[in-house]
């Protein structure tokens, strides 16, 4: 499975070098650690263990939640690494246990543009096992459109349907699939055609756990 970060470059133009990229549930990091020489590369995990390891390899990791509000929230642990969450699907918790609970910190997108002192995030990968129809809904209804992300790359979860409606009702383009990814994007970086084409072929579907999270509708 390729990195995030070879799909964007692969399949966008990103002509500038004033980007700004959040890892939102960003785990190890590892998933854009190739940009950070040329683009700013911004990292939020909640998870406190997964933080200090990150926190050793990035300046630029917070400990904290993405969510629609600041202030704290119940975090719900679970026997798998990685799946984690503020909020599940009912379907997700078929195939995880939960083991265990602890408070965290969360953030609003507006307050986080403030804190870190930007305009926007111009790529936002959003990995939050389930919080995030939450987060895009007050995204977008907090926000104004030119705060919006540029490209957005959303985890297809169990409640993808949900999930891609309001990215495209907010007026994203759906771009393609890579792994158990959709990308999407507002127009201001080009596409790589013939590699979007190629991606969208070598990513027809997508099964977790024996059940059918998307079928490639671009």
């Amino acid at each position: 499975m390729e990195k995030i970060s070879k799909t964007l470059t692969d399949n966008y133009v990103l002509d500038c070098d004033d980007i700004h990229i959040l890892e939102c549930g960003a785990y190890d990091g590892l998933e854009t650690k190739s940009l950070r020489d040329k683009y700013t590369c911004w990292y939020l995990e909640p998870d406190k263990d997964l933080f200090n390891k990150l926190n050793l390899d990035t300046d630029n990791c917070l400990n904290l939640a993405l969510s629609d509000k600041d202030g704290e929230a119940e975090f719900k642990l679970a026997n798998v690494s990685g799946n984690s969450s503020i909020e599940h699907n009912p379907k997700h918790l078929e195939d995880i246990r939960i083991v265990g609970a602890v408070k965290v910190n969360t953030i609003s997108y507006k307050t986080l543009l403030d804190k870190l002192q930007i305009e926007k995030i111009n790529i936002l990968i959003l990995d939050v096992e389930g919080h995030e129809e939450t987060i895009l809904n007050s995204i977008f209804s907090s926000l104004e459109r030119n705060s919006w992300p540029d490209v957005l790359c959303v985890e297809c979860g169990y409640d993808w349907r949900s999930r891609q409606k309001i990215i495209l009702n907010a007026g994203y383009s759906q771009d393609f699939y890579s792994y158990n990814n959709c990308f999407f994007s507002n127009g201001k970086f080009k596409l790589n055609k013939e590699s979007v084409r190629k991606t969208n072929l070598n990513n027809q579907n997508f099964t977790f756990q024996s059940k059918l999270i998307y079928e490639n509708d671009c």
